[in-house]
């Protein structure tokens, strides 16, 4: 495990830093209130992040892991404060850890002994990426260099902001089959950020499977599709996908505004 504690500086001149999220968190025992000092938490998350690696050496040593192992990895990462963290502190690298997971999913289920090892490299990579920027964003907090956190847009309601992701992925899609591969992901991933996750407070109450489906699929599912040149029909299928589940939480998102109007 030793090994791979370099990497943690390789971010340190990438990372991009974002403001303390005003929602619920959507994952991890890590309240907002801890969020705001998660300065003071780095032993706990080198601990988690150890784990997390551990986890992953497990997998690749086994000489069959199966989906169980690879379901029990992401339970564990959705559960530790660090992942809450890791998406509001250090999101430059959020999308790795996910993508790193898909394909070591990926690799179990194809029964792929060396593809296995590759991915399990590649997450623990990521992982400890993160961590890296983690302390990062920690160091800046504590010498009084870290940017402040944004002001709210001008609220939207939830079922526009939708319309408005689905947009977003629509012309994403179309920038991949223009051959522009670097600009739809750059596309999914400002979408996510700025739009998907101001949703996520409202929705992860209501239907956690639901965003954390959406969350692989924006992080994962769909880049990982276009940077391995999918066909336009396993695209389409991925996308028609996303836009199904993205109407079942336009409709949570219509009950929970109507509510509140009945409300006030």
């Amino acid at each position: 495990m030793q090994q791979w504690k370099p990497l943690v500086a390789v971010v340190v001149g990438v990372v991009c830093l974002a403001g303390i999220s005003q929602t619920a968190l959507a994952h991890g025992e890590f309240d907002e209130e801890q969020l705001a000092e998660f300065e003071k938490h780095m032993d706990d998350f080198l601990e988690e992040i150890e784990e997390l690696v551990a986890d992953v050496e497990v997998i690749v040593s086994k000489p069959q892991p199966g989906k169980a192992d690879v379901d029990a990895l992401i339970e564990h990462w959705e559960e530790v404060g660090v992942h809450a963290v890791i998406e509001t502190q250090a999101i430059v690298t959020y999308p790795g850890v996910w993508q790193g997971i898909i394909l070591l999913q990926q690799q179990v289920e194809a029964g792929d002994s060396d593809g296995v090892v590759a991915a399990g490299e590649r997450l623990k990579a990521a992982l400890w990426q993160s961590f890296g920027a983690v302390r990062l964003a920690a160091h800046q907090v504590q010498t009084g260099t870290a940017p402040s956190a944004a002001e709210n847009e001008a609220a939207t309601s939830g079922p526009e902001t939708v319309a408005l992701i689905i947009a977003d992925l629509e012309q994403a899609v179309a920038e991949y089959r223009a051959d522009n591969l670097s600009r739809a992901e750059a596309l999914i991933h400002e979408t996510y950020m700025s739009r998907f996750e101001g949703l996520e407070g409202d929705l992860i109450a209501r239907d956690p499977d639901l965003v954390s489906q959406l969350e692989k699929d924006f992080n994962a599912t769909l880049p990982l599709l276009m940077q391995r040149g999918a066909g336009v029909d396993e695209i389409n299928g991925t996308l028609k996908s996303m836009k199904a589940q993205l109407q079942n939480a336009s409709s949570i998102l219509e009950a929970v505004e109507a509510s509140r109007s009945e409300v006030f």
